[in-house]
């Protein structure tokens, strides 16, 4: 699965000064390993992808937004994971994401991510 990831971020991975496409890709999925290995991942995913994604996509389906806020992108399984402090921050320890609401990220919801938040990083 891990492997299977790695293959998929190869096209996606940002070209960064002094790493090869493939490296950062490699260094992408191992800081995205904990997180995606949590148990409480695949929860995880399922609320991002419902109530963050539809901005924060290449081309997001909310109305008015023509770019993924701050160019955060959570539409696949590593920029979730890679996000995961984010995530937490923003929508879990608070309530600035989804602005407003909009979404109707439910409270727990919230827990859900602050759970696997804190399993990916050992607590």
């Amino acid at each position: 699965s891990v492997m299977f990831i790695l293959i998929m971020w190869l096209s996606t991975a940002p070209k960064l000064p002094g790493l090869s496409a493939p490296a950062q890709a490699a260094q992408d999925v191992a800081a995205a390993a904990p997180f995606i290995n949590a148990s409480r991942f695949g929860a995880a995913r399922e609320i991002v992808l419902v109530s963050c994604a539809v901005c924060h996509t290449a081309v997001p389906a909310w109305p008015g937004i023509r770019q993924a806020p701050k160019d955060v992108i959570l539409d696949n399984d590593v920029a979730i994971a890679l996000n995961a402090r984010e995530i937490y921050v923003q929508a879990a320890k608070s309530n600035a994401m989804p602005p407003g609401n909009v979404t109707e990220l439910s409270e727990a919801d919230r827990l859900v991510l602050a759970e696997w938040y804190l399993e990916g990083i050992g607590k």
